[in-house]
């Protein structure tokens, strides 16, 4: 309060001013990067945890990604290790900006055929200059180079059940420089994502469980109405055996007597036939009978029973006919299968 101050000191003040609001500026920046980072690993929790779609988290992840570490292209890809180096990786969701002019698959086979080395001994690739990285062979170099890449962030992903894969970060018009921050969260995405396939393979094999324990109920339940079904036949079957054991012996019982009729009307006919043949002759040789016998044969009526009994017996014959192709239908019915 007593000195004014120099321009000197002055100056000072102003450069230690603005180096605490350059501070300020990137505490807040990195707070803010450091929000959005913890905002995207929750909401890839939150989406593992409300879906197990893989498709569906696989795709937002790589979205999110770009987004965040504003790289020019994001992917997820599959590792299936065949003869042929160029079908080694199955790209499977991609986020990339409408200038990038190639992708993972337009790689040479000497890049893929490193990129795969890497993926089997589960190690990280970090490039930041790919025209100064250090420690590549020129083969390896020339292939990135190739391929346009200019910077490349590329981390492998192995599940329990065995699959692998990796999330790959490229820069093809700009190099850039990976921060730690950049590489532990596409480690926690990577972490996440492994979670989520386990998940989403736990629940396809449950699903799978769970249709194959319906569709054994629904055969289950198929042999059991089969089993309900045959019982019924068998049961229908039992009945229709003891019917036709039924008509068989009541056939029998009643072939017996019929048989005993029917054999003796032919007898019954002829032996009438001669009484009547006799009655005619005792009428002509005595053509005068005594008062007893005319009253009896008028009350008789002789006349009568002489035309209408050969009729009964005519008729008794077709009733015992009858009776006999019943007994016989009756046998059909007892000897069928059905």
């Amino acid at each position: 309060s007593r000195y004014p101050l120099t321009e000197q000191v002055q100056n000072a003040l102003y450069w230690i001013a603005n180096a605490i609001a350059v501070g300020i500026d990137r505490v807040a920046a990195l707070e803010e990067l450091h929000s959005r980072r913890e905002g995207l690993l929750f909401r890839l929790a939150s989406q593992i945890r409300d879906s197990l779609d893989l498709n569906t988290i696989l795709a937002k992840a790589v979205s999110e990604i770009r987004s965040l570490l504003q790289v020019d292209q994001c992917h997820f890809l599959w590792y299936l290790p065949t003869t042929d180096p160029r079908t080694s990786f199955v790209i499977t969701h991609q986020a990339q900006s409408s200038s990038v002019p190639q992708s993972l698959l337009d790689y040479p086979a000497d890049c893929v055929n490193w990129l795969s080395e890497k993926i089997e001994q589960h190690q990280m690739v970090q490039i930041d200059d790919s025209s100064k990285v250090e420690g590549f062979d020129g083969q390896t170099r020339a292939a990135l180079k190739q391929a346009g890449v200019a910077s490349m962030l590329f981390l492998p992903l192995e599940t329990r059940s065995g699959q692998r894969g990796a999330i790959v970060c490229n820069h093809y018009h700009n190099i850039h420089e990976w921060g730690v921050s950049d590489v532990e969260l596409l480690q926690a995405v990577v972490d996440q994502l492994a979670i989520a396939i386990d998940q989403a393979e736990l629940y396809a094999q449950t699903r799978a469980a769970a249709l194959a324990a319906q569709t054994q109920a629904a055969q289950l339940s198929q042999a059991f109405q089969d089993l309900q079904q045959k019982e019924a036949q068998l049961i229908q079957s039992e009945k229709m055996s003891s019917l036709g054991q039924m008509v068989a012996g009541i056939a029998h019982e009643i072939n017996n007597p019929v048989n005993f009729i029917y054999g003796n009307l032919d007898y019954v006919r002829d032996y009438t036939q001669d009484l009547l043949e006799i009655l005619s002759l005792y009428q002509q040789k005595y053509p005068s009978p005594d008062s007893e016998l005319e009253e009896k044969i008028e009350e008789v009526d002789l006349g009568f029973i002489t035309e209408d009994l050969p009729k009964i017996i005519a008729s008794m014959e077709i009733g015992a006919d009858r009776i006999r192709q019943i007994v016989v239908s009756l046998r059909n019915f007892s000897r069928l299968d059905e």
